[in-house]
């Protein structure tokens, strides 16, 4: 196995991988149906589904000028304290999202955060989600998470169950912050969009 690679206020709103839009993203979320479990991990189908939901997403996220240096460069996912999603990711890795080939990268340490364009934080990071998305402002990585107030923590999006489901709730004002575009088309998607400063957020 290479080094870094895994081993295989609100406003609210009602709201699998080859693309066909968001025709093809709708039935994706609306179709795929979870089994329950109380499992100390989540259930393989939950994370397997909450991958694909992720890389289904970036197809509808404009980054700032300078994320990429060409167009041929890839599309770097990189997961830190989940190995669960490096590993569903990994399974994804090479699918081609807005033309470019995605690449992923497991993280032991923020500090070995290499250039990527998004980030999945998850429970097991090795600082408080908190103080790693303060450090990551206007950086144009895509945060990510599951974590159940990770957008009002300064997360962009937040993957979650809702029933039998993987739904996401969005953070714009977080995006731009860091000069970055989420689709109008996720939005009427969202369960929850942050559109203002959160309270307690003074920038």
């Amino acid at each position: 196995m290479k080094a870094g690679r895994p081993s295989r206020g609100g406003i609210i709103f009602s709201a699998r991988i080859k693309t066909y839009g968001l025709a093809a993203f709708w039935w994706l979320l609306a179709a795929a149906v979870l089994p329950g479990s109380s499992g100390a991990h989540p259930p393989e189908a939950d994370v397997r589904l909450k991958a694909a939901v992720l890389l289904k997403l970036a197809d509808f996220v404009v980054w700032p000028d300078g994320a990429f240096a060409d167009r041929r460069q890839p599309l770097v996912v990189c997961v830190l304290g989940d190995e669960h999603m490096a590993a569903a990711l990994a399974a994804l890795e090479g699918q081609q999202v807005q033309g470019r080939r995605v690449e992923v990268r497991f993280l032991q340490l923020i500090d070995d955060l290499p250039p990527c364009q998004v980030l999945f934080l998850g429970r097991g990071a090795d600082r408080p989600q908190e103080l790693i998305l303060k450090g990551l402002e206007g950086s144009g990585v895509l945060t990510v998470g599951d974590t159940f107030d990770f957008v009002r923590r300064g997360g962009m999006v937040r993957l979650h169950r809702q029933r039998d489901h993987i739904r996401f709730a969005l953070n714009q004002h977080a995006a731009k912050k860091s000069g970055i575009t989420l689709s109008a088309k996720l939005y009427r998607l969202a369960t929850e969009v942050i559109a203002e400063r959160p309270v307690g957020d003074k920038n």
